[in-house]
């Protein structure tokens, strides 16, 4: 054979031992080669410089969860073996540290535990029983992870401080709350989900808590040809979501709230509709409506419109019970960022008639005004409830699958301060139907009334067609 055939083959031979090579250490080493998604990445990121308490992954079947949890605790242990943990917080050294991590038990057996194995470099760490009919440690180059199911006693929970915790599924609320006073030296909560089943009060914590980051993930974004390093066929992909049932299919493919189906403003969304809070131009138009109530607090919203009539929403009171109380808080908010121009009640409560005084709520909070030097009048706020929330909608609306810009935003904003109208209509849901009511029948068309006051201030503001009145510069008299 001629020698430069000779070193051809050899040259090949090397090749294929280098290729043998690196597809052992694939094996091995798996973790170390480790590529995110675009939504991985992202969740990435928030754990290392989010600086959140609790740091959500909400995706849909098959979006990664357990990959991106189980290869961040990886990279925490192991100090940083992955270029896309290119962050400080994966170069600190955890050795020492307490990990907990907790699931169903079917979720502890079938799916973390060979996920760990999956990806852990061999003789990196060990597993041990201790007890359990389960490995339940693991101990990682020094970093202990205790694995709990959540069948377990909730006092098993409480105990020693920990570090670091990953709740695989969200966990009944009592062993949440148990799990959270184990961090008395700091540390982050990680949560992967497809929030099918005990998830409700974790969205509650989301709309009242700034501790709390989450990263939504749709399953098409783990798509080959639609998302960012996608891993699934975008054919298989179809044929999984054509298997759901519709009530779960929101969450098991776009990782969303499965209890929310019932929401009257789906559009509602946090990272297009609410914005930085900024001083309010003098001569943009301001609305403030005022929903009273006898057994609860009152509830004020203030909106102003800029000159293209988009909408901002930047003020609200949820606080006062007497009507020298309002008045008071009205004239305090308005004093930081101006007086309204046309100030709205709600047309049921507004003209109630007072028993002892014949006044009408809606005298009384004007004599009230009168008397502490700061006149105000109202108007009637349009209770028609229909035409109400098609407004809301028109004002929400955008085209979520195109770029936002000039022809492609809603007309309505929320400034990150109104945090009760926020959590409000992320819970303004239909009512649904009792059990034992055939599941063909339509869903209940009246929304919970907990939630309803600023959806209500909203609507009345919205009706009076704030963006179509005249913009002229505003006379500081307070309007009527």
């Amino acid at each position: 054979m001629p020698k430069h055939d000779v070193e051809v083959l050899d040259a090949i031979d090397e090749l294929v031992k280098i290729e043998a090579e690196i597809e052992r250490r694939k094996v091995e080493n798996k973790c170390k080669y480790f590529v995110p998604t675009g939504k991985q990445e992202e969740f990435i990121r928030l754990v290392a410089e989010g600086n959140k308490f609790i740091n959500i992954f909400s995706g849909g079947n098959g979006s990664g969860k357990t990959a991106i949890m189980v290869n961040i605790i990886i990279n925490i242990a192991l100090t940083y073996r992955n270029k896309w943990f290119k962050y400080e917080y994966f170069k600190q050294r955890f050795q020492g540290r307490k990990i907990l991590v907790a699931s169903t038990p079917t979720g502890i057996t079938d799916v973390i535990i060979p996920a760990f194995k999956e990806w852990l470099p061999k003789n990196s760490y060990y597993m041990q029983k201790r007890g359990k009919s389960f490995e339940s440690f693991i101990n990682i180059m020094g970093t202990h992870i205790y694995l709990m199911t959540y069948e377990q006693d909730v006092m098993e929970y409480e105990g020693k401080t920990i570090n670091l915790c990953w709740f695989d599924e969200p966990p009944p609320e009592k062993i949440f709350n148990a799990v959270i006073a184990r961090f008395r030296f700091g540390g982050k909560i990680l949560v992967s989900m497809t929030p099918l089943q005990h998830a409700a009060y974790l969205y509650d914590l989301i709309g009242k808590s700034d501790d709390i980051g989450i990263v939504y993930s749709d399953i098409e974004d783990a798509c080959k040809q639609h998302g960012v390093r996608g891993f699934l066929e975008h054919e298989d992909i179809e044929r999984m979501i054509a298997q759901y049932p519709e009530e779960e299919r929101m969450a098991r493919k776009e990782g969303k709230f499965m209890h929310l189906r019932g929401l009257v403003f789906k559009e509602f969304n946090d990272n297009v509709h609410v914005v930085k809070e900024f001083p309010i131009p003098h001569h943009w138009r301001r609305f403030m409506a005022v929903d009273p109530h006898d057994r609860q607090p009152n509830f004020v919203l203030w909106l102003a419109v800029d000159p293209t009539g988009d909408c901002y929403i930047y003020d609200e009171d949820f606080e006062t019970d007497l009507i020298s109380e309002l008045v008071s808080h009205i004239r305090q908010h308005e004093a930081m960022y101006g007086r309204a121009d046309v100030r709205i009640i709600d047309p049921n409560f507004g003209p109630k008639r007072y028993g002892n005084t014949g006044r009408t709520v809606m005298e009384e909070i004007e004599i009230e005004s009168r008397r502490a030097g700061y006149p105000m009048r109202f108007a009637l706020g349009n209770d028609d409830i229909v035409l109400g929330h098609k407004k809301i909608h028109e004002y929400l609306r955008y085209d979520p699958n195109k770029p936002l810009g000039l022809r492609n935003h809603p007309k309505l904003y929320v400034f990150s301060r109104c945090r009760h109208f926020i959590y409000m209509i992320k819970h303004y849901m239909y009512k649904d139907w009792k059990e034992g009511v055939s599941s063909e029948k339509p869903p209940n068309p009246k929304p919970d009334e907990r939630f309803k006051h600023a959806i209500d201030c909203l609507r009345y503001i919205l009706m009076h067609k704030p963006d179509q009145l005249n913009l002229k510069a505003r006379s500081g008299r307070g309007g009527y």
